[in-house]
């Protein structure tokens, strides 16, 4: 199994800051909107909606739109190798861990498969977060929230949502034309698990 090569690159070194969930303000005329594990409270009425399969969606909100992505053990092992999760001691949704609380300059694991998952989270660190300067958590009621800003980009942000009772999968969505501060106040504070 060819490992990727170290990252290098400065983004790989950051390690996220924890923050409070923001409260939620929508009321209850949201869109209801489930995948995977999560499920969203959003602006009602998106201008249009396309579901694809494998867990894939995208709300479009005029020229902003939200697209969502169920990464799962299946979608991994059939983009890398087979097998890979019965070899590693980490499971999928720790990834998402690795890539927002981890640096690339620390010791990297011994076990090859585990090595294979570190360097892939490095890998989507560098590619997602290249010269962004800071990057964010969240949790509550087992939901844990990475995000931060897309690269080279001041209204694309993009996170990464694992449930504790879930360690078969993850999502990853990528708000495109939402600021930070929009993000924070008209996304973030409408994710919730099953049980809420």
């Amino acid at each position: 199994m060819p490992l990727a090569p170290k990252c290098i690159s400065e983004s790989c070194q950051l390690i996220a800051s924890k923050k409070n969930w923001p409260k939620a303000t929508r009321k209850e005329d949201a869109l209801l909107f489930n995948l995977g594990p999560v499920k969203f409270r959003l602006s009602p009425n998106p201008t249009e909606v396309i579901a694809l399969p494998m867990g894939m969606a995208t709300l479009r909100y005029g020229e902003k739109s939200i697209v969502v992505h169920r990464q799962s053990v299946e979608t991994v092992n059939e983009l890398a190798i087979k097998g890979l999760f019965d070899r590693a001691s980490f499971t999928i949704t720790d990834i998402p861990k690795i890539v927002f609380t981890h640096a690339a300059n620390e010791t990297e694991p011994v076990n090859r498969s585990d090595r294979f998952l570190w360097r892939y989270a490095m890998f989507l660190k560098q590619t997602h977060f290249e010269g962004t300067d800071q990057l964010m958590w969240v949790e509550r009621a087992g939901l844990r929230v990475f995000y931060g800003l897309r690269k080279g980009s001041n209204d694309n942000v993009v996170m990464f949502i694992t449930q504790k009772q879930s360690l078969s999968e993850y999502l990853q969505v990528v708000a495109f034309g939402y600021s930070l501060s929009e993000f924070e106040k008209q996304i973030l504070p409408h994710i919730f698990s099953y049980s809420e």
